[in-house]
Protein backbone atom coordinates (compact mmCIF):
# COMPACT_ATOMS: atom_id res chain seq x y z
CA UNK A 1 0.00 0.00 0.00
CA UNK A 2 1.66 3.17 -1.01
CA UNK A 3 1.49 6.59 1.09
CA UNK A 4 -0.87 8.26 -1.64
CA UNK A 5 -3.33 5.22 -1.60
CA UNK A 6 -3.45 6.23 2.51
CA UNK A 7 -3.64 9.46 2.29
CA UNK A 8 -7.01 9.12 0.14
CA UNK A 9 -8.42 5.75 1.03
CA UNK A 10 -7.99 5.42 5.54
CA UNK A 11 -8.93 1.54 4.14
CA UNK A 12 -8.16 0.24 8.14
CA UNK A 13 -6.45 -3.49 7.41
CA UNK A 14 -6.53 -5.95 10.50
CA UNK A 15 -4.24 -8.60 11.60
CA UNK A 16 -0.91 -7.88 9.53
CA UNK A 17 1.94 -9.47 11.34
CA UNK A 18 4.77 -7.43 10.13
CA UNK A 19 4.64 -4.06 8.45
CA UNK A 20 7.41 -2.96 6.40
CA UNK A 21 8.25 0.77 5.68
CA UNK A 22 10.34 0.83 2.64
CA UNK A 23 11.07 4.63 3.00
CA UNK A 24 9.29 6.50 6.02
CA UNK A 25 5.87 8.88 5.07
CA UNK A 26 6.07 12.16 4.86
CA UNK A 27 3.17 13.04 6.92
CA UNK A 28 3.97 11.54 10.55
CA UNK A 29 0.95 10.72 11.57
CA UNK A 30 0.30 7.75 9.06
CA UNK A 31 3.20 5.48 11.23
CA UNK A 32 1.16 5.38 14.11
CA UNK A 33 -2.33 4.69 12.19
CA UNK A 34 -0.56 2.14 10.11
CA UNK A 35 0.56 0.35 13.42
CA UNK A 36 -2.63 0.71 15.12
CA UNK A 37 -4.37 -0.84 12.76
CA UNK A 38 -3.09 -3.97 13.69
CA UNK A 39 -4.82 -4.26 17.01
CA UNK A 40 -8.39 -3.28 15.63
CA UNK A 41 -10.95 -5.28 17.57
CA UNK A 42 -13.45 -6.87 15.17
CA UNK A 43 -16.71 -5.97 14.59
CA UNK A 44 -18.69 -8.97 14.39
CA UNK A 45 -18.89 -9.51 17.74
CA UNK A 46 -15.59 -12.06 17.89
CA UNK A 47 -18.18 -14.75 16.25
CA UNK A 48 -15.91 -16.02 13.53
CA UNK A 49 -17.46 -17.60 10.47
CA UNK A 50 -16.35 -20.76 8.84
CA UNK A 51 -14.74 -18.64 5.91
CA UNK A 52 -12.97 -16.99 8.81
CA UNK A 53 -11.26 -19.52 10.48
CA UNK A 54 -7.82 -18.84 9.73
CA UNK A 55 -8.07 -15.20 11.39
CA UNK A 56 -6.48 -14.73 14.71
CA UNK A 57 -6.45 -11.98 16.85
CA UNK A 58 -2.97 -10.22 16.99
CA UNK A 59 -0.95 -9.66 19.98
CA UNK A 60 1.13 -6.76 20.51
CA UNK A 61 4.37 -9.38 21.01
CA UNK A 62 3.72 -10.96 17.69
CA UNK A 63 3.47 -7.84 15.18
CA UNK A 64 6.92 -6.43 14.14
CA UNK A 65 7.82 -2.94 12.31
CA UNK A 66 10.41 -2.52 10.09
CA UNK A 67 11.37 0.91 8.46
CA UNK A 68 14.30 1.52 5.73
CA UNK A 69 15.87 4.91 6.09
CA UNK A 70 18.81 6.56 4.88
CA UNK A 71 20.40 9.55 6.26
CA UNK A 72 18.49 11.94 3.11
CA UNK A 73 15.66 10.96 5.07
CA UNK A 74 16.76 12.86 8.18
CA UNK A 75 13.25 15.32 7.85
CA UNK A 76 10.95 12.33 7.95
CA UNK A 77 12.85 10.50 10.47
CA UNK A 78 12.47 13.58 12.53
CA UNK A 79 9.01 13.79 12.31
CA UNK A 80 8.50 10.11 13.35
CA UNK A 81 10.89 9.33 16.44
CA UNK A 82 12.21 12.99 17.25
CA UNK A 83 15.28 15.12 17.28
CA UNK A 84 17.23 13.20 19.62
CA UNK A 85 16.14 9.43 18.67
CA UNK A 86 16.58 11.01 15.07
CA UNK A 87 20.20 12.20 15.81
CA UNK A 88 21.51 8.95 17.25
CA UNK A 89 20.29 6.82 14.31
CA UNK A 90 21.89 8.87 11.89
CA UNK A 91 25.39 8.71 13.85
CA UNK A 92 26.71 5.47 12.73
CA UNK A 93 30.06 5.35 14.01
CA UNK A 94 30.58 2.23 15.23
CA UNK A 95 28.96 0.21 12.60
CA UNK A 96 25.29 0.30 14.05
CA UNK A 97 23.03 0.03 11.29
CA UNK A 98 19.94 -1.36 13.12
CA UNK A 99 17.62 -0.16 15.71
CA UNK A 100 15.22 -1.51 18.02
CA UNK A 101 12.57 0.04 19.92
CA UNK A 102 10.53 -1.26 22.42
Amino acid sequence: MTERFHFYRRYRLRGARTILFYGLPEHALFYPELIGCSFLKRTDGGVLAEKDDAEVEVEAEDVQVKALFSRWDWMRLERVVGSTNGRKMLDVQGGESVFSFV
